[in-house]
């Protein structure tokens, strides 16, 4: 269970509002993990972080505007600890070992999925929520890009343009999230390793 803070009477505003947000992101997560987008209410959320609906909507207009901000949340979370991972490479890594830095933070969560194709389901019903989800696909790729470009040293220059690599990285990786959810037998690993050797190595690299 996550440990939430609270903020003593004499806090500010201002840091009483970030401690507030933070609760509710925290109790965001865990209530769509485990009632997914559809199934989970505001109502519950506001429950779970200890708060009153109102305090919620003073954070988030919306829970389309929460499952967003929490998705971020986990997103940044996770594009810090693969750095970190892959922080002073310099030789050539096996695209394996690579596949395998990747899912161990990236590691599918069924219910979280799940959860995130629902919200795309719906989100792609409303306009609204268009730019909202091109910024937070730009900040995916940023974090799929700084991936590429440390499994590149030691390797000669792809046949492939970055950017190209990078969305095509992006598709298997969500493909093999949500193929994941239901082929329990399915190699993550080597799934994704065969893909990245296909663009960092070419035909018939294993490496």
């Amino acid at each position: 269970m996550s440990t939430r803070t609270r903020s003593g009477t004499g806090a500010a505003p201002k840091r009483v509002r970030a401690i507030t947000r933070e609760n509710v992101l925290v109790a965001a997560e865990e209530v769509f993990a485990a009632k997914g987008y559809r199934g989970a209410s505001i109502n519950e959320i506001a429950a779970e972080a200890g708060y009153t609906i109102g305090a919620l909507y003073s954070n988030f207009a919306s829970k389309a505007q929460l499952f967003m901000a929490v998705t971020e949340r986990r997103m940044l979370a996770r594009g810090r600890r693969l750095e970190e991972a892959l922080r002073g490479v310099q030789d050539r890594i096996p695209v394996t070992t690579v596949a395998e830095i990747i899912w161990a933070e990236l590691q599918p969560e069924k219910a979280w999925t799940i959860a995130g194709y629902e919200f795309v389901a719906e989100a792609m019903r409303d306009d609204s929520l268009g730019p909202r989800l091109v910024e937070l696909n730009d900040e995916a790729r940023d974090i799929v890009r700084d991936i590429l470009v440390a499994s590149m040293a030691g390797r000669p220059v792809p046949a492939l343009p970055l950017e190209r690599m990078v969305t095509l990285t992006q598709c298997l990786i969500n493909g093999i999230a949500a193929t994941a959810t239901y082929d329990l037998d399915l190699d993550l690993t080597e799934t994704l390793a065969d893909g990245l050797a296909l663009m960092l190595d070419g035909p018939g690299e294993t490496s």
